[in-house]
C-alpha cells in the first residue's frame, strides 16, 4: 500500500512535459523571515518559451487567506530580478481553495507566462516569505515547476 501511494504522488508531481518540477520542505512548516528557498535550472535553449509555476501547501491551519513571496531570478550571467507575488490560498469567506490532500491544501499558481529565458545557462529562482512575520506558520512544502510554453496546468488546482 505504501509503496503504491509513492509511485502515485511521483507520477502526479512531474508531467512527461516538465522542463523542471522539484519541491523544498520549510522545516517544520515555520517559514523564518529571510529564509530563502533556491531552486537550480539548467535551461539549454533559450528559443523555447516557457511558464513559471509556483506550487504551495498550506495546512489548513494556516492563518492568513494569502501569501506573499519574494522571488529573486538570477540569470546565468549574474543579474538578478526581484518580483514580488501574491498567492490566494483562501476566498473572502475563508474557504479554502486548492486540492486537499489531508489537512493540506496544494495550489499551482502561474507566476510566468509564455517568457523566454534569454540565456542557455543556470537560473536560480530564490523564495522568501514576504509576509512580515518573523516565523510563518503552516506552509509545509514550497515548489517550483517549469514547462513548455502551453503545455501544462496553468491554474490553482
Amino acid at each position: 500500500m505504501l509503496i503504491a501511494l509513492a509511485f502515485a504522488l511521483l507520477l502526479h508531481a512531474c508531467s512527461p512535459s516538465d522542463l523542471y518540477h522539484d519541491t523544498r520542505k520549510i522545516p517544520n512548516a515555520i517559514w523564518p523571515m529571510g529564509y530563502k528557498t533556491t531552486f537550480e535550472f539548467t535551461f539549454a535553449d533559450s528559443l523555447k518559451p516557457v511558464d513559471v509555476f509556483v506550487d504551495i501547501r498550506n495546512y489548513e491551519d494556516y492563518p492568513y487567506a494569502n501569501l506573499y513571496l519574494f522571488l529573486d531570478t538570477e540569470f546565468p550571467d549574474g543579474r538578478r530580478f526581484r518580483d514580488t507575488l501574491e498567492c490566494l490560498l483562501a476566498t473572502p469567506e475563508g474557504k479554502w481553495l486548492g486540492r486537499k490532500n489531508g489537512s493540506v491544501r496544494e495550489s499551482r499558481f502561474l507566476i510566468k507566462r509564455n517568457v523566454i529565458l534569454p540565456r542557455k545557462g543556470t537560473y536560480h529562482f530564490i523564495f522568501e516569505q514576504g509576509m512580515r512575520e518573523a516565523h510563518l506558520r503552516g506552509i509545509p512544502e514550497i515548489g517550483l515547476k517549469i514547462s513548455p510554453a502551453g503545455q501544462s496546468q496553468n491554474t490553482s488546482r
